[in-house]
Parts: structure tokens; C-alpha cells; sequence
């Protein structure tokens, strides 16, 4: 563990379930990973995509790599394919335990990608870019317009306050400092919601991506831009996060739970999801990509747009 250099951001014992079952006898097993949009497919094994040097490795003061964080997702990794492999697969009945581990898992794939790093930089560094523009403006500003701007300062509450250094630290290494706190705080969230398994024995089945754990929700077309965004509060959210070819685990506030036979039009539409939803690539068990993944679809008649144009055309 010392010397693991090499992070993955997308666990090898995850990807392996997509390993072609056509790989010829002798070769190190390969999945297709696919560009974002359908371009470029190409035959690589699990440990060499989707990877970082020290992703997760916390540098200390002194210059040493502190590797908890990598070393907690390795076991919490063999945890997850101990469970697939011989619970989730078998259709077998979650205990509270097992279904705990699959929500911290689901919270994990969520929080340790490159998109989410790189989201979370942005937003950090946007915090970190208005900081030097108001110390900018402040070391500028006649002694009057200094103390008018200290007057509004000491009023914001103390506890919502984040200093210019916690914002920077949390720019440079959103991983290693807001990766734990999201996993902490989602997976007792999704401990609360419902979870189903759609299975199919289609050899294509469910495909993945580099960004494996996906946030939908099928009603936000109706709500205005701003509200759109998926949270749990919203009883039409899904959470959708592909376990192998053959089963993909849906998160949900329809009383949907255990385990179902998914028609061939779901498991098109959960393909498409993830297809969309992928950061850069997407991966498939065989050399095989269906047009439908790519399609975005029309906008529906009852879409906030719509309706709202409806209405300003009656005035």
C-alpha cells in the first residue's frame, strides 16, 4: 500500500463484471471503452482505465502520503464484490448490514470520480476567485468604504464562514477533503429511500461509464431551469448505479424494492442514462453500441417550456 501510486477512481473489481466473455484463452480479460460518443472503442483490462497518480493520497506538512482514504476504498471495494457475487446475483434478500454497505458503496461511486472533482474544483475555485476580488477591492478602498465592508463582514454568521486557506485546500484537493464528509452524509440518506435491482439475461444487458453512479430524474422537464437539478427530496428522483451486464440497482421514492425482470425498453432507457451521464467514456461488455444510447429525444408537451409558451401565447 506504500507505494500505491496508481488510484482508480472506478474500482477494478467493479469493472471486471464487464470483462468480455468472448476474451480469447491466454489474454488478460478486457472491456470496450467507448468515447462519449460512441467513438474510438477500445479493448482495455480493468487495472489500466480510469486512473490517477495518488487520486485520493493525502500529502501531510512533512511530505508524507497518507493513504487512508485509498486504503479504506480497497476494503470497502472487496466488501461490495463479496456482496454482488454472492447476494445481489443470487437474488438473495439484503440484511440491514448488507443493504448499508451497498448505500456506502452507491454514495462512494458518486464521490470519488473526476467529474466530481473537477465540479467541485470549479465551484471552489469560482469561491476562491470572488475571495481575491473582495481583498482586491478592499485594499483599494478609502478607509470609509474599509470599514463599511468590515461593518458587513461582522454580521455573517460565524458558523457559515469558510477562511480564504479552507477554500483553497478545498480547490486544489476536493477529493481528499469533501469525498469522506459526501459519503458520510449520503449513504444513511439512501438508507432511507427505496431500492430496486432490474435484472436481465440480454448477454449486452446494462452498460457503465467513468462516471457510474447517476442522479435522474424523469419529471425535472417540468419544473422551471432552476429547479431541476436531482435531489432526494423529489419523489420522482432515481439514482441509478449499473452493478454488472446482467443488474442495475435503482435507488427510488416509488415503493419500487427487490428484485425485477427489466423489459427491453428499460434497460434501453437505463443505457441511455448512463451513456449521457458519462464523463468522458463509456464501457460495454463486447465490441457492440445500440443508436438508442445516443438519442436525446424530443422535448414533451408538458415541459415547463411548453407550457409556459402555451400560456404566453393566450395572452
Amino acid at each position: 500500500m506504500a507505494n500505491n501510486k496508481n488510484q482508480h477512481y472506478v474500482p477494478m473489481c467493479y469493472l471486471k463484471s464487464w470483462c468480455d466473455p468472448a476474451t480469447p484463452q491466454g489474454q488478460v480479460p478486457y472491456v470496450w471503452i467507448y468515447d462519449r460518443d460512441g467513438a474510438n472503442p477500445k479493448r482495455k483490462a480493468p487495472k489500466n482505465i480510469f486512473s490517477e497518480t495518488d487520486l485520493y493520497t493525502v500529502v501531510t506538512e512533512s511530505g508524507t502520503r497518507n493513504l487512508v482514504l485509498e486504503s479504506g476504498l480497497a476494503q470497502l471495494e472487496s466488501a461490495f464484490a463479496s456482496l454482488r457475487d454472492t447476494k445481489i446475483a443470487q437474488n438473495a434478500q439484503l440484511s440491514e448490514e448488507d443493504r448499508f454497505l451497498f448505500c456506502v458503496f452507491t454514495a462512494a461511486a458518486h464521490a470519488r470520480t473526476i467529474a466530481f472533482r473537477d465540479s467541485q474544483a470549479s465551484q471552489w475555485g469560482a469561491a476562491v476567485r470572488k475571495m481575491e476580488d473582495l481583498k482586491s477591492a478592499r485594499d483599494s478602498a478609502t478607509p470609509e468604504e474599509r470599514a463599511a465592508m468590515d461593518r458587513v463582514l461582522a454580521r455573517a454568521p460565524s458558523d457559515c464562514s469558510i477562511s480564504y486557506e479552507q477554500a483553497q485546500r478545498l480547490e486544489q484537493q476536493p477529493l481528499q477533503n469533501m469525498m469522506l464528509p459526501v459519503i458520510q452524509e449520503l449513504a444513511p440518506l439512501l438508507m432511507q429511500i427505496d431500492l430496486a435491482f432490474l435484472r436481465t439475461p440480454d448477454p449486452l444487458g446494462f452498460i457503465t461509464s467513468d462516471s457510474p453512479c447517476t442522479w435522474f430524474d424523469p419529471e425535472a422537464y417540468k419544473r422551471p431551469p432552476m429547479y431541476r437539478q436531482p435531489i432526494l427530496a423529489y419523489k420522482s428522483i432515481q439514482i441509478i448505479l449499473p452493478v454488472s451486464p446482467s443488474i442495475c440497482a435503482m435507488f427510488n421514492r416509488q415503493s419500487r424494492n427487490g428484485y425485477f425482470e427489466a423489459q427491453e425498453d428499460w434497460i434501453d432507457e437505463m443505457n441511455r442514462i448512463t451513456r449521457f451521464s458519462a464523463y468522458t467514456s463509456f464501457v460495454v461488455n463486447r465490441c457492440e453500441k445500440k443508436e438508442v444510447w445516443f438519442d436525446p429525444g424530443e422535448k414533451p408537451a408538458d415541459s415547463w417550456e411548453s407550457r409556459n409558451r402555451s400560456e404566453d401565447s393566450n395572452l
